[in-house]
């Protein structure tokens, strides 16, 4: 269960936008968990990829790929800057 508290720091108006400044409180186990999501939909685009022969479905799973690849390196990111 995601414990992710939000709070608003500041509020400003620019061309007929809000724009609100929004501080989150993230902790270790909801990065970790979200961590283990992404490398499950990581292992279903491999196991995908290894059952279909559709050029159009492999192509759109290799561009899920790269962008889960990628999450999961911004959550890598992310853990290794707690301390211990």
């Amino acid at each position: 269960m995601k414990r992710i508290t939000e709070t608003i720091k500041a509020v400003t108006y620019e061309k007929g936008s809000r724009v609100a400044v929004i501080e989150q409180k993230i902790s270790r186990a909801d990065d970790c968990e979200e961590l283990g999501n992404l490398y499950f939909r990581l292992c279903d685009i491999y196991r995908r990829l290894e059952e279909t022969e559709d050029a159009t479905e492999r192509d759109a799973l290799e561009v899920d790929r790269v962008k889960i690849a990628a999450e999961i390196e911004r959550y890598r990111g992310y853990l290794e800057g707690y301390e211990g």
